[in-house]
């Protein structure tokens, strides 16, 4: 493919999204409706899941694209590949943290989610079930089902070595173990009753009542993993990264800015001009109002100066001027949108003719 045709089906693709988008939000079209012979709101939900594809692969890119700049200068000892090795293992660090957070939490959520779909389950076995053999053999597969869930928590002890004095009232341990054994009975007389019972239209309160009561221990699991949760090794080394690394390193770079601030406004405030003079007094005024000191040694009027300048002076021009980058954004798009912005994809030839010369 040339790269004049590339250029062009890039541009082509790129007005066709930004087309389909645009008349998406214009022209409101219902979910029954079908749009050229499809029904519109699968098709918007195909869109939405390839614009999300596509923004996990830009991720990915970006990843591939820290560690092959990042990856080089410490591999050839460049200047200040110190700080790109401390880039790079802050990132793997975090990442392999966060993804076990992410296993652990899925793993404790579908260790309570699960009763929920049994209590589906069971209501389903009363109302799809043509006789009692089909029944019994549901529930058997239940009861299988149940038993192995138990061993399973056996086994995570975790999930239930909760103290007894975590709230609730009653420990949650003990209320899931409770519920859980409840089940128990109640399954093992529904089916006893199923074994005899020559009709299943009888028994659908029983079935109510079990699905009911897996819900019931669905939600004691849940205050059991939500509890342990809290102490989970994983959540407490990604609370440590957030609150004791990220937290306090982006405090210290604003504190550090706070000088160049600082810097910029004195520059800024020097009187040279009226319009100086007149941003040095609003300032002043501000600062006045602001402190307590202001309103008690100079004038009681100065809060309400303050205020005044604020809401009349000060949001109307924050106003405007994000009124006028809304404007410049929405020009950019338009531009974007029918590729008359040159792709950070495009290539010079006159460049790229001056960086081999310049190898050579």
């Amino acid at each position: 493919m040339t790269p004049n045709l590339k250029k062009k089906l890039i541009a082509l693709v790129t007005f066709l999204g930004g087309l389909y988008f645009f008349l998406v939000y214009v022209i409101p079209i219902p979910d029954e409706q079908l749009v050229l012979g499809f029904p519109f709101s699968t098709v918007h939900e195909q869109m939405i899941f390839a614009v999300q594809v596509v923004g996990i692969m830009a991720i990915g890119l970006g990843l591939i694209n820290i560690f092959q700049v990042h990856g080089g200068r410490i591999l050839y000892l460049r200047k200040d590949w110190l700080n790109s090795a401390a880039l790079i293992a802050g990132l793997c660090i975090t990442m392999f943290v966060q993804v076990q957070d992410l296993i652990t939490t899925e793993r404790t959520v579908q260790a309570w989610k699960q009763f929920s779909l049994l209590s589906q389950f069971v209501s389903a076995i009363a109302e799809e079930s043509q006789s009692t053999s089909i029944a019994e053999t549901r529930l058997l597969a239940l009861d299988e089902k149940l038993q192995g869930i138990g061993r399973k928590l056996n086994q995570e002890r975790h999930l239930l070595s909760v103290a007894s004095h975590e709230a609730f009232g009653t420990p949650p341990a003990a209320a899931f173990k409770g519920d859980l054994e409840r089940v128990e009975v109640q399954l093992a007389s529904l089916l006893e009753a199923v074994r005899t019972a020559p009709d299943l239209q009888n028994l659908k309160p029983q079935f109510v009542e079990l699905s009911t009561q897996l819900r019931v221990v669905g939600s004691s699991a849940q205050k059991v993993v939500t509890i342990n949760s809290k102490g989970n090794t994983w959540k407490n080394l990604s609370r440590v990264i957030q609150e004791g690394f990220f937290v306090p390193l982006g405090a210290s770079m604003f504190a550090l800015l706070a000088f160049y601030i600082a810097g910029a406004a004195y520059r800024a405030f020097r009187v040279r001009t009226l319009e100086a003079g007149l941003m040095m007094l609003a300032a002043l005024i501000v600062i006045l109002g602001q402190i307590p000191q202001g309103a008690a040694y100079i004038s009681e009027d100065l809060p309400g100066i303050r205020k005044w300048l604020l809401d009349n002076i000060s949001t109307p021009a924050f106003r405007a001027i994000s009124f006028g980058a809304a404007i410049a954004g929405l020009a950019m798009a338009v531009r974007m949108w029918l590729s008359l912005e040159r792709s950070p994809l495009e290539v010079d030839e006159k460049s790229t003719r001056d960086m081999r010369s310049a190898k050579e």
